[in-house]
């Protein structure tokens, strides 16, 4: 049977887009600074690559995640579009990346949070846990990464839009 890690290898990407549109992120800023809550959510895209050295197919059955602090606090969640009906099919000796979307809710970060996330060392992760078929059998694999570089990248591309 193929290893988890070895023939098989999730590994999230460190890339980090908005997907707010520029009027989103404006009233968004707005409303954080201000001390109230936002109503529209801030939409964070990711990637991750998932890569089969195994030989022969294998097909991605079911991926969650989450956005976390360092104090695990949950900031946003999410599901990839893989289920057993509909698997997501990744060839033998090849990797497929699979676009993640992070819906953050407004509720879940306050002002604090995000003055939290800009001044001091919290980190935010994002963590997740795939279930990969091979063969009728399952193999589940968790994976995190340190996102928190992008995301300040993110915070400060919005003050601007503030000021």
């Amino acid at each position: 049977t193929p290893k988890m890690g070895k023939d098989i290898q999730i590994v999230p990407q460190g890339n980090i887009r908005l997907e707010n549109s520029q009027t989103d992120l404006l009233i968004g800023a707005l409303t954080i600074l201000s001390g109230s809550v936002p109503t529209r959510p801030i939409i964070i895209g990711t990637d991750i690559t998932l890569i089969n050295h195994w030989h022969s197919d294998i097909k991605l059955v079911e991926l969650s995640y989450t956005l976390e602090s360092n104090h695990q606090h949950e900031l946003a969640h999410g599901l990839a579009k893989a289920t057993r009906i509909s698997p997501i099919i990744v060839a033998s000796n090849s990797q497929k990346t699979i676009p993640l979307q992070v819906i953050i809710d407004p509720v879940k970060l306050s002002r604090h949070d995000w003055i939290d996330i800009m001044q001091t060392e919290q980190k935010i992760f994002l963590k997740g846990s795939a279930v990969v078929e091979v063969w009728g059998f399952e193999h589940r694999q968790d994976f995190d990464k340190d996102v928190t570089p992008y995301l300040k990248k993110v915070a400060k591309s919005m003050l601007p839009l503030a000021s």
